[in-house]
């Protein structure tokens, strides 16, 4: 077992009204505190914790506000390591009590349920699985309530909890939540300090490693990017080293080498880039198997020449492990090709480097792995069939006649609904796949639809711009690609794409309509319709939902309309799910429109293609 911070008792100083060194149990105990009567000394609680200075701090902090807040008698704060418990602090106890017991909790039983990450509220301790039955010399205790700390990724810390003796209410829920913020919160900290002991820890090393600077620990802790922390490490080492070229070379159980990051330039010999493969026999695969290899002259040492002529043009070598959890990974060399006076410093040096190098790469490992399980979970939805597709009928506001149909994926089988799957496919960089996939899976129902009915499919400006998307509407209209409207969502900005107005008049070329979708929304403004003259201007339902009771929304969509007007656009409001918004839509100009008034979403088998009754202005209707 790890050494134990001596258990502690919280002192007065600890929190508001702390009856630590009163006595709880006997003639003379202290009365069990009531619950707060207002959240001050939880908020306290928590801005105190974030500037903890040590775990014990912080847990003596949380456990006393959390005991005080919920009415429990006895709280107990753990944090845990593989050697079981490392940290201890006690409230409700005095330091008498506490010495009374005959040792530290051994993660076993109620407690050992908590730190494996249940979370236990029972009115009796007694009736859990996992008691173990009470502690000598503890307080009698019924009412039990149970909460893993955390930290990042849910690994499990230590634990709260807090209890009750017999005759006293059980736990509530307001009791759970505020225990399990308390918790994330001391979690948090906990986290936060470690990785602060951590940097500490190597600055201290990178000082005693004869001339390395401790600064540079903030240039390579604070990279979001592993692979660019990663490369800010080597380049670092190769300053500090005096060497030409440092390298982080894998090598594979099956002893195969490969370069895999690298920084500098060797003049006498061959630079290998980044998946550059090595030979089986290598000075980095000695390193591997050995430790720590230095060779300042190579010519001075016969027996690794055929080790080091697997890197051509080095005349001297220093090499150190990479270990990523727990595992040898390959090795952190730095090479140069002149003789080199390398000494134990030039090893310390390296190792801090690894040491460093390592943890960015089980960050990328990690991203690396979590991306994949993420992309395999969208794949299904990118292949053909993966999509389902709704249509959702557009309505001439003259006569009520189904001029066009607006397609909609359905992802079927997807954690969220369609947002969530565009969104996480653009978060992967597939956000163009997500979309064709959708496009294809549209185009597919074009021939199912009248010759008379268009069809609508929206598409970011990036795919807008995709020459596949180009190929996809040519192949699936046979020539008729007038029945097709792009409608550009514009969900990001549309300067990004310089080459947008010349790709959606070749999407014009080809017969196509261009609408801007959701205009008056996200970045669909005045000065992008007026650039980009669509052929469809379709109102976002910001616009039109209230706009029978709303007058600035009605002037908006009268000047909109105007506009449309000037640029011979046709003029679409969606989202019309009232018959007063229909009515106002018609007398202010608005050719068409769309939205649960008129027809829901629906499979092609369901779609109705029949006309709409629309409501009767006073005034004709122009369109527009």
């Amino acid at each position: 077992m790890s050494a134990l911070t001596p258990p502690r008792t919280a002192t007065p100083e600890d929190g508001a009204g702390h009856t630590a060194d009163r006595p709880t149990t006997g003639p003379h105990a202290a009365p069990v505190p009531a619950p707060l009567d207002d959240l001050q000394p939880v908020l306290d609680a928590f801005a105190a914790m974030a500037g903890a200075p040590t775990e014990d701090d912080a847990l003596a902090r949380a456990v006393d506000v959390a005991r005080l807040a919920t009415g429990a008698h006895l709280g107990a704060a753990v944090l845990a390591g593989e050697d079981g418990v490392t940290h201890l602090v006690h409230a409700g106890m005095t330091a008498v009590e506490v010495s009374r017991l005959p040792g530290p909790p051994q993660g076993r039983g109620v407690l050992g349920a908590v730190l494996a990450g249940e979370l236990v509220r029972v009115d009796d301790v007694a009736t859990h699985p996992a008691w173990q039955g009470a502690v000598p010399h503890h307080p009698p205790m019924e009412a039990f309530l149970g909460v893993p700390v955390t930290g990042d990724d849910d690994e499990v810390l230590g634990a709260f909890y807090l209890s009750k003796p017999p005759g006293q209410a059980p736990f509530g829920d307001g009791d759970q939540s505020l225990v399990a913020a308390l918790a994330r919160q001391c979690g948090a900290v906990v986290v936060r300090l470690r990785a602060l002991r951590r940097g500490e820890r190597l600055a201290a090393r990178l000082v005693q490693a004869d001339g390395v600077r401790a600064a540079a620990v903030q240039r390579m802790t604070e990279a979001l990017d592993p692979v660019e922390a990663v490369d800010s490490v080597l380049e670092m080492a190769r300053e500090q080293l005096g060497m030409p070229l440092v390298a982080v070379v894998r090598v594979r159980p099956d002893g195969s080498q490969e370069v895999e990051r690298v920084a500098g330039v060797l003049h006498g010999g061959s630079t290998p880039l980044p998946g550059t493969p090595l030979p089986a026999r290598s000075l980095c695969g000695r390193v591997v198997t050995v430790g720590p290899v230095v060779v300042p002259d190579v010519a001075l040492a016969p027996e690794l020449a055929e080790e080091a002529a697997a890197w051509p043009g080095v005349a001297a070598y220093v090499g150190v492990p990479v270990v990523v959890g727990g595992t040898v990974r390959g090795s952190l060399c730095a090479v140069s090709d002149t003789p080199t006076d390398l000494t134990g410093a030039d090893v310390a040096v390296l190792e801090v480097v690894a040491d460093v190098a390592a943890r960015q790469l089980a960050r990328r490992e990690a991203a690396t792995l979590l991306r994949t399980r993420r992309e395999d979970q969208l794949a299904p939805h990118l292949a053909p069939g993966g999509l389902a597709v709704v249509l959702q009928p557009v309505v001439d506001l003259r006569d009520g006649t189904v001029i066009g149909v607006e397609a909609l994926a359905r992802p079927t089988g997807f954690p969220g609904g369609p947002a969530e799957l565009f969104a996480e496919a653009a978060a992967l960089g597939l956000g163009v796949e997500a979309e064709l996939a959708a496009v294809d899976a549209a185009l597919a129902l074009l021939p199912t639809l009248p010759d008379d009915v268009q069809m609508g499919v929206n598409v970011g400006p990036a795919t807008a711009c995709d020459p596949r998307l180009h190929e996809r509407v040519a192949a699936a209209t046979a020539g008729r690609s007038h029945r097709v409207v792009v409608e550009l969502t514009e969900h990001e900005d549309t300067s990004a794409h310089p080459d947008l107005p010349s790709r959606l008049a070749d999407l014009r070329a080809l017969g196509a309509r261009v609408a801007i979708d959701d205009a008056g929304a996200g970045y669909a403004g005045l000065r992008t319709i007026v650039d980009l003259s669509p052929d469809v201007l379709k109102l976002d339902i910001s616009l039109v939902s209230g706009i029978d009771t709303h007058p600035a929304r009605r002037a908006l969509v009268s000047s909109l309309v105007a506009l449309a007007h000037e640029l011979g656009a046709y003029l679409v409001a969606e989202g019309v799910e009232r018959p007063g918004e229909l009515a106002v839509l018609r007398g202010l100009g608005v050719a068409a429109a769309q939205g649960f008034y008129l027809a829901r979403p629906v499979p092609r088998p369901l779609l109705d293609l029949r006309p709409r009754a629309v409501v009767a202005v006073p005034r004709p209707l122009q369109r527009v």
